[in-house]
């Protein structure tokens, strides 16, 4: 799922209603009840591997074989094939729109306004530059540290989340979230350091350098810039300081000591270097008397650039971030020297067809109303009760494995069980979605309309200052095929789009619908439970409620899981980092044991049948292998193994090795190489 780290750490427990307007359409969903298809794809398999020697291979092989990359992709699988179905599915419903009378203020309205002047490219090449003039020009008069700090803060966006996405990149010098502190309370602002343009701060000093100083120059050089090379060296040299003045991917993503309480007049004295009050201000920020400084140090690192590089080197860094975010809105040589920048890092070949790009911007730019058109056509009731209910099973199954951890202390175990009972579910869509009402894109091109929709979006976060956490809010759309884990609200977001097959399907046998979306799901309960989420208490405060010896034996539990996967080599001499993916890991270990128990308990002690040769346990098993299906660029894998926290597809298959039934179902005996003696199989929960 999307969650790197502690993204989709929750329990699927809590109902929510239905929301207003949405229907019942089964399109393409199968029977409303469980039914008796095999549910896996055979004919993805290859059944000349043998289970216990590489079971991804055995449950994929032959698709592995024949999956071809597009020009346009970095990978193809299971999920980028459900986003691709959400994306055609979506594009059905836009295009569908084009020519209808909607009201302003709608979500149909927004999508198909914007839309459409998406789709303009004739209307977008005539214009030029001229949309975008009026922000250079106010880049081009910075004259002083004051000008530039509110330059910067105008610039902030509301474009991180550091908890529920584990989202920490942000193309700004700072990125905004805006949520209840991990002390519990009202929504306070969270900033995180950003402004980097390659993929980790370790990149500045190699090759993908040189690649991020043509894009520059090419940028530089299309907005009129004299001396664009010159220009382009000294901003890449600034994003070079600015690297080293970031965290490392171990401290960004250290969720629990990266956030500091401070007071917003405590800025100028702990980060000196910038005009914070003229930052404040120009945020819309002003008015908070608490910033939440999320790595404290490395903000500090970054307003003392502020404070020292050259203010014309900054006009041009930022001139340059603002032409590279707004790429598919300019004219189409700016897409292509992004295009190019992106083939040498993730060796992507070929732009994205317009009308693409254009669902993808959508999702970016208009999430909330896309979300909204999606669910009022493709979330069939029947699969959110079915859905429900195996959330339910999972849940007591998982309760179950809480009951029978003996190494816990009983009052450890029933502060665990009251956080579980306590989690709240999303599935589908929100309760309630977000308003547009006074977002107006009549006669907006498509670099105006792009610019209106964001401000909006920083409003809407903005006005939740100051005010209760609403653990019914939803931070992933209903047309994304992703699960979510919301660990400050103790809730989870289940939507539609992952309720699909092969994730699920209504008509086919549990066995497979248990094996991958229930897997999932066991995967988002046991993040509660994980290295991370464990820290967060039944609402969701950071409080520790566990025992110094049961803590110490967790740890030495996950200790060897880490081992386990450090010892994988996805390339030679490339190990996976197995303390940096943990928290994932452990998910998917608990999360497949719960499921699996799940799955047994719902066929009421009666055994499976055989369908096409196969036992219920090893269409279980082989369901979650092909959950996990995948295959990627090399320059794409090697860039996820620094920067990702899970650990890569393949390997995620490989967690069955920690599962006792998987030894049974399919024989495995010791000699494989998959074996694992039973005092080395990893049992969390």
């Amino acid at each position: 799922m999307r969650s790197t780290l502690l993204s989709a750490s929750l329990l699927l427990l809590a109902t929510i209603g239905l929301a207003a307007g949405c229907s019942s359409d089964n399109r393409d969903r199968g029977a409303a009840v469980q039914g008796t298809g095999v549910g896996i794809d055979l004919d993805a398999m290859d059944k000349s591997v043998a289970p216990g020697k590489d079971f991804y291979l055995y449950a994929n092989g032959a698709w592995e074989k024949a999956a071809v990359i597009p020009a346009d992709r970095s990978s193809v699988g299971v999920f980028p094939d459900l986003r691709d179905r959400a994306d055609a599915q979506m594009a059905e419903l836009v295009t569908g729109l084009a020519g209808q009378e909607t009201d302003p203020g709608t979500a149909q309205d927004a999508v198909r306004r914007y839309h459409a002047a998406f789709m303009d490219v004739a209307a977008i090449e005539k214009a030029g530059l001229a949309p975008v003039q009026g922000q250079i020009a106010r880049y081009d008069r910075i004259a002083t540290n004051e000008d530039l700090s509110r330059a910067l803060g105008q610039q902030l966006r509301a474009d991180v989340d550091p908890f529920n996405w584990s989202d920490v990149e942000t193309p700004h010098l700072f990125g905004l979230f805006v949520s209840a502190p991990l002390s519990g309370g009202e929504n306070e602002p969270y900033l995180l350091p950003g402004g980097l343009s390659l993929p980790t701060r370790e990149a500045y000093g190699g090759a993908q350098r040189a690649v991020l100083q043509r894009k520059v120059t090419t940028m530089l050089r299309l907005a009129g810039r004299d001396d664009a090379a010159g220009r382009a060296a000294r901003v890449v040299a600034l994003e070079a300081k600015i690297a080293a003045a970031s965290p490392d991917q171990a401290a960004l993503y250290d969720f629990i000591s990266a956030p500091s309480s401070w007071q917003r007049d405590q800025f100028a004295r702990k980060a000196p270097g910038m005009d914070w009050s003229a930052f404040f201000e120009a945020a819309g920020l002003g008015g908070a008397d608490t910033v939440i400084a999320y790595r404290g140090e490395n903000i500090s690192r970054l307003a003392a650039l502020v404070g020292s590089e050259p203010i014309e080197v900054w006009r041009d860094w930022l001139v340059y971030r603002h032409l590279a975010d707004h790429a598919d809105v300019l004219p189409a040589a700016f897409a292509k020297a992004a295009l190019e920048f992106d083939a040498a890092i993730s060796g992507v070949k070929k732009a994205r067809p317009r009308n693409e790009q254009a669902i993808k911007a959508l999702d970016r730019h208009l999430g909330g109303a896309m979300s909204r058109l999606y669910a009022e056509r493709y979330m069939p009731d029947s699969d959110r009760r079915a859905i429900r209910e195996m959330t339910r099973a999972i849940k007591d199954a998982f309760a179950a494995r809480l009951a029978k951890a003996d190494w816990l202390d009983p009052e450890t175990r029933d502060e665990a069980l009251r956080k579980l009972s306590a989690l709240q579910v999303g599935i589908g869509y929100p309760e309630n979605f977000e308003s547009f009402r006074g977002l107006d894109l009549r006669g907006k091109g498509a670099y105006a309309a792009t610019i209106a929709a964001d401000d909006l979006a920083y409003r809407r976060q903005m006005a939740k200052l100051g005010k209760p956490q609403d653990r019914g809010e939803w931070w992933i759309r209903a047309n994304d095929a992703n699960a979510l884990n919301l660990p400050l609200q103790n809730a989870i977001n289940l939507p539609a789009a992952i309720l699909q097959p092969p994730m699920y399907n209504a008509a086919s046998d549990p066995a497979a619908n248990y094996g991958a979306i229930g897997a999932v799901i066991g995967h988002e309960i046991s993040h509660a439970f994980d290295s991370l989420g464990a820290s967060f208490d039944s609402s969701g405060v950071l409080r520790n409620w566990w025992t110094r010896e049961d803590l110490a034996e967790f740890n030495r539990r996950a200790a060897v899981l880490s081992a386990q996967y450090s010892a994988y080599r996805p390339f030679p001499g490339v190990a996976i980092d197995g303390e940096g993916s943990l928290a994932e890991n452990i998910a998917d270990v608990a999360g497949l044991a719960a499921a699996y128990d799940a799955y047994r308990a719902s066929l009421d002690g009666r055994e499976p049948p055989v369908i096409e040769g196969l036992t219920g346990e090893q269409r279980f098993f082989i369901a979650f292998a092909q959950s996990n299906r995948s295959k990627r660029r090399e320059k794409a894998e090697r860039t996820l193994l620094l920067t990702d926290s899970h650990a890569p597809d393949h390997y995620r298959a490989l967690t069955v090795r920690n599962i006792d039934a998987w030894y049974r179902a399919f024989d495995v005996q010791p000699g494989a190489e998959l074996y694992l003696a039973p005092r080395d199989r990893i049992t969390i929960w």
